[in-house]
């Protein structure tokens, strides 16, 4: 029998996917300069999520792997996205990155048939451009995004690429700040502690003949 806590969790993940903000701009941006910007509210505390999900946005996005950055765990640029805990970032920020990705795509592919006049129906977005198959002309992205945001909500149901179809998610790339991780620079966010900032600690006593079980008692300290 599966526990109450297992029956749960799938419950639990499709709450939180629900509740996440569905403002493409709010997840990403595509800079004038070529650069694309991804946000979580996730902390990079060592599951390399800085590379995972760069990977997931260059894959869906049609963009080179090195010109995407992440910016995580800072609340005043990065949605609210329940914050880290519970191994949620690979199965619930991973495809809402997917399907953000997808659906900035298909607005740039759009705006460049605007542009052109077209049908998009023969659009194709590779390598940070939309190429207009029959003529061969094509614009950046950064030619497309010039003065304009991702301001649209995500659609109900937007394809994103299959697995098998992955040119830069799941391949293995330069782990982004690898040498701030392997020669200590790197802080992560649980071993940041602030001097003025207190601490619980948790005593527990022997067990005594008033007591059949060790008493636990907490002071604050620094």
């Amino acid at each position: 029998m599966r526990s109450p806590r297992k029956k749960q969790l799938p419950a639990i993940a499709v709450s939180i996917r629900k509740n996440l903000p569905k403002d493409i701009s709010a997840w990403l941006h595509v800079g004038e300069d070529g650069i694309v910007t991804g946000f979580t509210g996730k902390a990079e505390i060592g599951q390399n999520i800085r590379t995972s999900l760069a990977q997931t946005i260059a894959d869906e996005l049609r963009v080179p792997f090195e010109s995407v950055r992440m910016v995580t765990a800072d609340t005043v640029l990065t949605p609210f996205d329940m914050g880290t805990f519970g191994s949620r970032t690979t199965p619930t920020i991973t495809p809402q990155l997917r399907r953000v990705a997808s659906a900035a795509r298909d607005l740039l592919i759009e705006a460049a048939a605007k542009e052109w006049n077209i049908a998009s129906a023969g659009l194709v977005a590779a390598d940070a451009k939309v190429t207009d198959t029959a003529s061969g002309r094509s614009l950046k992205y950064t030619e497309l995004a010039r003065g304009k945001t991702l301001a649209q909500n995500l659609p109900a149901e937007d394809p994103i690429t299959p697995a098998s179809q992955w040119t830069v998610a799941g391949k293995a790339v330069p782990k982004v700040e690898a040498r701030a991780f392997v020669t200590g620079k790197h802080q992560y966010t649980p071993i940041c502690i602030r001097k003025e900032c207190c601490t619980a600690k948790c005593c527990a006593r022997r067990r005594s003949a008033q007591h059949s079980s060790p008493v636990m008692t907490a002071r604050l300290g620094p």
